[in-house]
């Protein structure tokens, strides 16, 4: 495997709906189908939740994490009427009792999706995301070939087949 400290840099490639992308608390992120969080990231969420004495939400999350209710590898998020049980008033009641740097890493990265290609990064958004939809409906904006600022942190799903 090659060392990533000693590869050339990648080119990357967006649209600068992209880099313009802010969120607007619609909420719909939250809802409308099942968020997948990794068994540790549940764990640890339940914990954070028993530090603060929120003993119904860390039971939730703790029942989310057995082993029946998972799907494969990843546990779903427990709801409450179809959304995310956390989401209040179309804002992440987690994010704002204990922090952003603890959320799942699937809450952290949405809409931001990336795909390396042998060429490049090319770096896009979720159109699951009602911001991201109004934003390309209103013009997908000017495509970025090079870019070169500091690009939004995202997953990136690899496709050069070298691995």
């Amino acid at each position: 495997m090659t060392d990533r400290s000693t590869q050339a840099r990648v080119k990357t490639t967006m649209f600068s709906i992209v880099a313009a992308w802010a969120c607007q608390k619609r909420g719909k992120c939250c809802g409308s189908w099942q968020i997948h969080v990794p068994p540790s990231q549940l764990r640890d969420m339940a914990l954070k939740c028993a530090e603060k004495g929120e003993a119904e939400d860390a039971l939730l999350l703790m029942a989310a994490h057995l082993p029946e209710r998972r799907q494969g590898a990843a546990c779903v998020m427990p709801t409450r009427q179809g959304m995310c049980m956390f989401l209040e008033d179309n804002l992440c009641g987690y994010r704002m009792r204990h922090g952003a740097e603890t959320l799942p890493v699937s809450c952290k990265k949405f809409p931001y999706v990336a795909i390396r290609t042998p060429e490049r990064i090319i770096m896009g958004l979720s159109f699951a995301c009602p911001t991201a939809l109004d934003m390309l409906a209103r013009g997908g904006g000017e495509l970025i070939d090079d870019f070169r600022g500091q690009p939004p942190s995202m997953p990136v799903f690899d496709f050069r087949g070298d691995e």
